[in-house]
This record gives structure tokens, sequence and C-alpha cells, in this order.
């Protein structure tokens, strides 16, 4: 690691955090973010930040199979010493236009084939912290996450402490809507988190693709985190890092709140300063007002992203440039958000109460607790057979509908085979069988519609 990112004040290191995860959330939505972008609007930190939003988008590129040019960054950042320290050693290939592989395409990095005991089957997914890969426990045969940080990210031994308390807080809470953590390990001096494998998306993702999401489905996905929430706070901590990234879909429509690494008990957050997610932190933390955070400031993340789940649209507004990211916090400090029926007409009033609720400002004005946020919601949702027509079964994944079909289909292709074989044995022509194939293939079709 280079010694411009360890001289980095601690502010500015939070702000360089900040500023990857806007990067890799905007990547993640189609946004096309520009590093180039990043840099003008943040000069007196560019070294370090080029070295972190490099690694994030080689890293993202390459999971999204794209072909990257040793010699395009060098073009881009000409100059820059951070280049050869990162980029070259990352981009395995491709170098084609001054080479005789001009077909073959640039490899991502390497999976390994196994850590510790587990056997990895897949990249699941990954960013500016690390890779979450799908692996197999070899002496208990079942499927589990490994989140593997990137050992860059340890600059210190309070680092490596904050990732290995992530795993201690988050075995500690036994929840359906929290995720299950089985283990840590060390291998190599590599550190790694064992935990439930969650077959499904993540919310953010959901959002980008689906939304606005139904009212029902909304509000399902909401109880499910709040009544995690409410166990979380219960047992004295906060999450402070509730976001749609960090919410996993179930294939059946379960919600599931991940990632403690921010986590802190009521004893530790005297020290923990500003942290979080900037779009989805309440006032209290972007004031650094330690003595302030309680659960109250998870439930303003959590209508932060209700909001957002309704309308498609963030409540607060700002950007990447000193002045729109003054803005944006301007925005979360001081201006009221627009009613989320103000962008969807049809979302009853109720609905705009609730998310405001939320969105108070002060501390003492939103719900106390996320169990009276779960009855209000409750009291004032039609969870089932609403005027969105929306209900339990919106929540299943649609690529578990694509499933059902795809097995469907199979079953209508071996009956038509054996159909066909008994045909050909009691002698129809190939015309009628041809004919019979399709009336048998519209049949089902209309059966599943």
């Amino acid at each position: 690691m280079s010694d411009e990112k360890n001289e980095v004040p601690p502010d500015f290191t939070q702000l360089i955090d900040r500023l990857a995860d806007e990067f890799e959330e905007e990547f993640k939505a189609g946004n096309k973010p520009q590093i180039e972008d990043y840099l003008k609007s943040w000069p007196e930190i560019r070294a370090a930040l080029l070295r972190e939003l490099l690694f994030l988008e080689i890293e993202m590129k390459q999971a999204a199979g794209e072909q990257l040019v040793k010699q395009d960054y060098l073009d881009r950042f000409p100059g820059d010493c951070e280049i050869a320290d990162i980029v070259l050693p990352q981009l395995v290939l491709d170098e084609t236009h001054e080479t005789d592989n001009a077909n073959i395409p640039a490899k991502s990095a390497a999976v390994p084939r196994m850590i510790g005991r587990y056997f990895i089957e897949r990249e699941l997914g990954s960013g500016g912290f690390g890779v979450v890969y799908l692996a197999q426990d070899s002496e208990l045969d079942r499927s589990v996450a490994l989140k593997v940080p990137r050992l860059d990210r340890f600059h210190s031994n309070e680092d490596v402490a904050i990732f290995t308390s992530e795993a201690r807080v988050a075995a500690q809470l036994k929840h359906p809507s929290l995720v299950t953590v089985f283990d840590i390990q060390v291998e190599n001096g590599q550190p790694y988190i064992v935990q439930e494998f969650i077959d499904g998306e993540n919310l953010a993702t959901i959002i980008r693709d689906e939304g606005p999401l139904p009212l029902a489905a909304a509000a399902l996905i909401v109880i499910d985190v709040a009544e995690g929430l409410q166990h979380v706070h219960a047992n004295g901590y906060q999450h402070l890092d509730v976001k749609p990234q960090n919410i996993m879909i179930s294939r059946l429509g379960k919600a599931v709140l991940t990632d403690f690494g921010l986590a802190v008990s009521d004893e530790e957050k005297w020290e923990c300063g500003s942290r979080g997610t900037v779009i989805y932190m309440a006032p209290e933390q972007l004031r650094s007002e330690s003595g302030q955070l309680d659960g109250r400031t998870d439930i303003w993340s959590l209508g932060v992203v209700f909001y957002e789940m309704l309308t498609k649209k963030r409540p607060f507004q700002g950007g990447i440039g000193p002045k729109q990211f003054d803005n944006l916090i301007h925005s979360i400090l001081d201006v009221q958000p627009k009613p989320p029926s103000q962008w969807q007409p049809n979302l009853p009033k109720e609905v705009d109460k609730i998310c405001l609720r939320c969105l108070e400002k002060r501390i003492e004005g939103r719900y106390q607790s996320a169990a009276e946020f779960v009855n209000d919601v409750r009291a004032h949702i039609p969870l089932q057979n609403n005027a969105t027509g929306a209900s339990q079964d919106s929540l299943e994944d649609k690529s578990m509908e694509r499933r059902r079909d795809f097995v469907a289909t199979e079953c209508v292709v071996v009956a038509i085979a054996v159909t066909g074989l008994i045909l050909v044995i009691l002698g129809f022509s190939p015309r009628r069988f041809r004919d019979l194939i399709v009336d048998i293939l519209l049949n089902s079709s209309r059966k599943r519609k």
C-alpha cells in the first residue's frame, strides 16, 4: 500500500469510503460513473481516492465480463504513480493491440479453489471492501457465503478489529430477518467471515430493475427488516448501515438484513464518530453526535429505504462534486422531503405520514422503536389484495417464476417425446404428430397464463 494512503487524515479516510460507496452504488445502478469526475471534485485527496476507485472499477468491470486493456488506464491517468501499483498487476490481459493474442479475452481475477475447509463454487459479488463467494462446507455439507476482505483495506490493527467485530456482533443475534454468521477464520493471513447463504437478490438490484415496488411488497420488506432491527436494538446494538445494498430478498420473498461491519453497541457508540453511507445517514450521524445514536437512527435509514422502494427516488438530493455533496448534506439536515405521493399519486396519505415520520430531523419526532413502526405499517397498509394488487406472493422473485415455467416446459417436452414414440409405434403420420405437438404446446402455454 502507498505511504500517501497512510497519511490521509481520518476525516478524509471516511470521506473516501463514502465516495467509494457512492461510486459503487452508481456503477451497479448502471449510471457509468467516471473516476475522472470524482478526482476533479476532490483534488486534495486525489492519490488516495484514485487508488480506491481504481480498485472498485476494475473489480466491478471484470466481474461484469468487460475486457480491460492496460494501456487504456495508462492513457486515462498519465503520470499517476498509482497506476503501476494497482492497475497493471490486476489486469492479467489484455495487451492485444501489441501482441499476437488478439482474439483472447481479458481474464478476471482468479477465483480460489478452496479457502480453509470451504470449496469455492463461484463469486456472488465484489466491491471496494472485498469479495463474497458461494462456498460448500466440506465438513458440514452445506452452502455458505464467505466474506473475504481485501487485505489492503487493513491499515492498522484497529481495522482488523473492526472487521472481526462484525462477526462477533452478528453471531450474537439470532433472528429470521438477520443474516446468520457461523464463524470467522484466518487462512494464510487472510481473515474471512463464514455466514448464511441467502439465495436471492439484494434490494438495490430489485429497486433498480423493478421499482417502484408495489405498496404491499414494500411494506412486507420493511416489516421484515424492522423486526430484525427491533431484535438488534433489544440486544444493545445499532446497525448504522441500513440500505438496499445490505438487504437481501430470498427467492420466497423474505427480507434479511446483512453486513454488521458498522454496527456498534450502546457502550461503543460514544467513540464511533461519523460512520455510514451518507445518502442513508440520519442528521445525528452526519453531525457525529455519537451520544445521540440509538435505534431511531436506524429507523431513519429504513425510512429512506421505504421511500426509495415506493418511488424509485431518494428523498434527499445531491451528488459527487463538492457543491452537490454540500447540497446533499444540507438537504438531509435542513430540507423537508417531498411526500412519496407527490411522485406516486396512488399512494395513500397514511403512507406519506409513515415515511415522513421516519425522516423527522429531530430524533424525538421519529418512531421511538422499530416495533412501533411495524405496528403503524400493519395498521394502515393492507398487506394483501390492496389496490396495487400486491400480496406476499408478489415478493417471490421473478426468477423463481421463470424456473417454474422452465420445469413445466421440460415436462411438456418429455410428454411430447413419450407421446411421439407411442404414436410412431401406432403408425401415426408425421403431419398428424406435428399437429398434435402444436396443440400440446398451445394448451400448456394457456394454462400457465
